[in-house]
């Protein structure tokens, strides 16, 4: 347990977070600045894994909706999904 001035405030419980410890009352005065209010976690980038489960996600839903595989000829959107398509073909995810 850690104490500021022997003065000790139990953890408010958060959202995703267990309670037990406790906080020294300078630093919930801090969290309590109006200016924080706004204030979150970065969200952690996605991982290489996260984005090719996205693009095959994407490339399957295109083909649903068109009802065929992406052409190379086709128009701007259709040759990327081509290209994507050939890329997790050639990694043999699809």
């Amino acid at each position: 347990m850690k104490q500021t001035d022997n003065v000790t405030t139990p953890l408010p419980h958060r959202e995703g977070q267990g309670g037990g410890s406790e906080w020294p009352q300078e630093l919930l005065a801090i969290f309590d600045d109006p200016l924080l209010d706004g204030v979150r976690p970065k969200v952690a980038a996605p991982t290489a894994d996260d984005r090719m489960s996205l693009k095959v996600a994407e490339v399957t839903a295109w083909i649903e909706r068109n009802g065929r595989e992406p052409q190379r000829n086709g128009d701007l959107k259709e040759k990327m999904m081509w290209a994507a398509m050939t890329a997790l073909k050639n990694k043999n995810l699809m």
